[in-house]
């Protein structure tokens, strides 16, 4: 049987000159999470005897002043509600209350997600006025206007959402959990993007960083390694395949990223998980294929519900996180301009901008390109009842006619690598 819990703790101490006790309040006493109090804050002067040491009634007299503070907590909780800043004390914390429910759901939360929501709060919501606001004062109106101040102060459009969902998300389970009543954030939307338009690569840039085996080197670590050394150390052709399928599929990383063994087929592709349309499956180009081959002969984790991009050593799925240092090392390996020639930025999202862009240019339908990306949200397929199945085998017939000129634009058969 383990110790039992106090519900406070003191401890002397004397700091430039002055004799005080430090007190803390434990949850364990009954107070509301959000009104306990921290040693750091808390304290009350101490009387000392002859020989420097707090005197006995001094001692008394801190117990009895915590038993009386947690009294006054406990009474004022129900009419003092806390403000923004102490409600989100425990949010995205190794005891974050909603991540451990969602846990003990079964579902998963990536740890790299939670400790960068909550460094935007400690970053963006804790040093703004909005952290001092009672939540039970808090409104839509004052949402609104902390995403102007960080618009103002130079906060991106992406950053601001990721901050105001992670607000959401804790006063949701806060309503869940019966520990607010009030919802400030209905009504409240992301900001649109006003991002310009994404750069796009060159056929023959494509061909240089897709050629194989030599391109895989742009993908790996090495002695030239442009990217951060604390990056994951992770198998060239990890990063090399995800790239490829980005370009080749026209899909989101993170659909790709959920792909198991199972959802691989020869020449089809199945994304179980997707943005728009749920499920979709598409025919992929042999270059993909290969790659795909490759990747699996390298691993040791491939049964068919084993991830495709996982770590070899432990099986456990990757996140995108690896994935944009890497993307960083293969522009600076081939001296690649971060901006096309049009001026426009270039990002590991160019990759499908850069399909799009070429297939198009290249004379093929644009319906056809848009359902081959996933974006068929006018084909009416979920409207289809009996002739459904037929139509989905005669749609991914009729996307097989773009293979064609996704190999024209992978071909590198002309292209040679030369190592430096």
């Amino acid at each position: 049987m383990g110790r039992a819990r106090k519900p406070f703790k003191y401890y002397f101490r004397q700091v430039k000159g002055k004799n005080i006790w430090y007190y803390s309040i434990s949850p364990v006493s009954g107070v509301p999470f959000e009104l306990c109090e921290d040693r750091k804050s808390s304290h009350i002067e101490a009387e000392l005897d002859g020989s420097g040491k707090p005197k006995r009634s001094s001692e008394q007299k801190i117990v009895r002043f915590c038993l009386n503070r947690i009294r006054e907590l406990k009474d004022g909780s129900e009419s003092q509600s806390p403000t923004l800043a102490e409600f989100l004390r425990p949010y995205f914390t190794p005891e974050c209350p909603h991540i451990t429910r969602v846990l003990s759901d079964g579902r998963r939360y990536s740890d790299t997600f939670r400790k960068d929501q909550r460094s935007r709060i400690d970053r963006l919501v804790l040093t703004h006025r909005i952290a001092e606001f009672r939540m039970d004062e808090l409104t839509p109106g004052d949402i609104e206007d902390f995403k102007k101040d960080l618009r103002r102060s130079g906060t991106g459009t992406r950053t601001i959402n990721l901050t105001v969902g992670a607000i959401r998300t804790a006063i949701n389970e806060g309503l869940h959990r019966g520990d607010i009543k009030n919802d400030p954030t209905v009504g409240v939307h992301s900001i649109k993007s006003d991002e310009e338009e994404r750069g796009i690569f060159s056929i023959e840039e494509i061909r240089k960083m897709f050629s194989f085996p030599g391109g895989l080197r742009l993908w790996g670590y090495d002695t030239g390694y442009h990217g951060s050394p604390s990056g994951e150390k992770v198998l060239p052709i990890i990063p090399y395949t995800l790239a490829l399928l980005m370009f080749a599929t026209g899909e989101r990383p993170s659909a790709i990223l959920r792909l198991n063994w199972e959802d691989v087929d020869s020449d089809m592709i199945t994304f179980r998980v997707t943005k728009a349309a749920g499920a979709r499956s598409i025919p992929i180009v042999t270059m993909a294929t290969k790659a795909l081959r490759e990747l699996s002969d390298s691993m040791l984790h491939v049964a068919p519900a084993d991830p495709v991009f996982c770590h070899d050593d432990t099986g456990q799925r990757l996140t995108y996180a690896f994935f944009p240092k890497r993307f960083a090392h293969m522009m600076a390996t081939l001296d690649l301009p971060t901006n096309d020639a049009d001026g426009r930025k270039r990002t590991p999202y160019s990759l499908k901008s850069s399909l799009i862009t070429h297939l198009i240019d290249g004379g093929a339908d644009p319906i056809l390109v848009r359902e081959y990306v996933g974006h068929s949200h006018g084909t009416g397929e979920k409207r289809l009842t009996k002739v459904q199945s037929r139509y989905k085998k005669a749609q991914r017939e009729r996307l097989k006619i773009l293979l064609p000129d996704i190999e024209v634009l992978l071909s590198a058969e002309s292209v040679v690598i030369t190592e430096s």
